[in-house]
């Protein structure tokens, strides 16, 4: 089986599926108030819509491009001599279209012949292939794709599918998980337009709740209405474990109703025994927020314990939150056990510096078993 290391993403490429071309399904949170339209998002601009075809620009390397590739997917990278960077995208795009009959790959210089020139023969690699490579004479590709498209970054990546429409864009900028879909031929961009739909809602919707949560503690707005439009939300997207926990938040500490709170909880839990972030954060939200009035530190304990389990009770932030609970509980010499265990797997960044402060807080006397430790700010923390 052959292995290709496309754009920083390594394949595994055996026998290629057919392209997918079925769009999935619209879940009903895309679909609702929340979500934006589509035009709001760049990542979706011109998405399936006829790439045009500019007038051809002078030929660098190879014949001028006089269609779009009916065979698959063309794949264009943008690039400018002036902006360093684009070296080993150039190589690798030259690797993909050498080696992958169903892409065409195409480099667009932006910028003067010469300087173009000199780029593509300092390609990195013992032995790099040069990509077909067009001269932006007039700038014409610019303004066909670039400018329309709200691309400013470069180097940029576009890709037109068999049909002559515009598939995926974006820069350059990270490893871009949709160019390894292409390259393996299992790219959908139903599926990419029907998550950034999704993403953009939840967004939306978590906006529209802080709002309101704002509006409540000013008393503009009851809290019922706030746990009203989390409900709205938990019932267009019930899987949203961020927007889970942040019904219990508000049940727990803003609203201040501690047995509807842990009773959501328990819900949780036994929906999601095996989300150790979603676990992790019930337990910590309950021993950590100080405007908690109601501390169930059975209930933190439980929670605590299975996101632990599942992490195989190596995760120093999660041990963290396990000591702390001990240390509320008064089991001061299991919570300094563990806030040891914790210390010992902490990087030594200022998120593990937080970690070496609690043990100092258990371990120094100045803290009895039961009292909640100061919060701790390291000084190499980003502000």
């Amino acid at each position: 089986m052959m292995t290709l290391a496309t754009f920083g993403i390594v394949l595994s490429l055996g026998s290629l599926p057919a392209l997918q071309e079925a769009p999935t399904e619209l879940p009903p949170i895309a679909t609702s108030r929340f979500a934006p339209d589509d035009s709001t998002i760049r990542e979706l601009r011109m998405l399936g819509e006829p790439a045009p075809l500019p007038e051809a620009g002078k030929p660098l390397i190879g014949p001028p491009l006089e269609a779009w590739s009916r065979d698959g997917y063309t794949l264009m990278v943008f690039w400018s001599p002036f902006v360093g960077g684009a070296g080993d995208d150039l190589a690798r795009l030259g690797e993909v279209d050498r080696d992958q009959d169903h892409i065409d790959g195409i480099s667009i210089a932006l910028g003067p012949e010469d300087r173009a020139e000199q780029v593509l023969m300092n390609l990195p690699g013992r032995s790099p292939v040069t990509p077909r490579t067009i001269v932006d004479e007039g700038d014409t590709w610019r303004r066909a794709f670039l400018e329309p498209l709200g691309i400013t970054s470069l180097p940029a990546v576009i890709a037109i599918d068999r049909e002559g429409r515009i598939s995926y864009h974006s820069p350059l900028t990270r490893m871009l998980r949709p160019l390894a879909d292409i390259v393996s031929n299992t790219w959908n961009p139903g599926d990419y337009r029907r998550d950034a739909l999704v993403y953009e809602a939840r967004m939306n919707l978590m906006g529209t709740v802080q709002q309101q949560r704002s509006q409540a503690n000013r008393g503009q707005l009851s809290w019922d209405e706030v746990i009203a439009t989390l409900d709205e939300g938990l019932t267009l997207d019930p899987r949203n474990t961020p927007l889970l926990v942040r019904k219990f938040d508000i049940l727990l500490a803003d609203a201040d109703r501690p047995e509807q709170a842990y009773d959501f909880g328990r819900e949780i839990i036994e929906r999601f025994p095996r989300s150790p972030i979603t676990l992790n954060e019930l337990a910590w939200h309950t021993v950590s927020f100080p405007n908690v009035r109601t501390r169930d530190l059975d209930f933190a304990l439980e929670a605590s314990r299975r996101s632990n389990a599942v992490q195989g009770w190596m995760d120093y932030g999660h041990l963290d939150t396990l000591a702390r609970i001990h240390w509320l509980r008064g089991e001061a010499s299991e919570a300094i056990r563990l806030q040891r265990k914790a210390a010992g797997l902490a990087p030594d960044t200022w998120h593990g510096d937080g970690i070496r402060a609690n043990l100092e807080a258990y371990t120094a006397g100045r803290l009895a078993p039961g009292e909640l430790p100061r919060p701790y700010r390291s000084p190499r923390q980003p502000r």
